[in-house]
């Protein structure tokens, strides 16, 4: 099984989510239930174009998960809210220095 880290920016993004949110406890439990598909495996979600990172979309709230896997880990790059601007998260796709 994989494990999951966020990046840093990321894990600012949904915190401010759940902040807005007018469930965080049903939001939060959401989000959980994602990830646990994505690390088991039992969900594979579409790539975003040109990029090594995937997209599960949630419809309400409007936010997705977008995240890359390697070999032992899956790294959530990016909480978007579906109105922020699309791809803004791919220079966090780069390694760091």
């Amino acid at each position: 099984m994989k494990t999951f880290a966020y990046h840093p920016e990321a894990e600012d993004e949904v915190i401010n989510a759940l902040l807005a949110s007018h469930d965080a406890a049903a939001f939060r439990q959401m989000i959980a239930a994602a990830l646990q598909d994505i690390v088991n495996g039992l969900m594979t979600h579409p790539l975003v174009p040109r990029t090594p990172a995937r997209k599960c979309s949630f419809t309400k709230p409007p936010y997705s998960i977008i995240y890359a896997e390697a070999a032992n880990e899956i790294r959530v790059v990016a909480f978007p809210h579906h109105k922020r601007r699309t791809n803004y998260w791919k220079s966090r796709l780069r390694p760091p220095p």
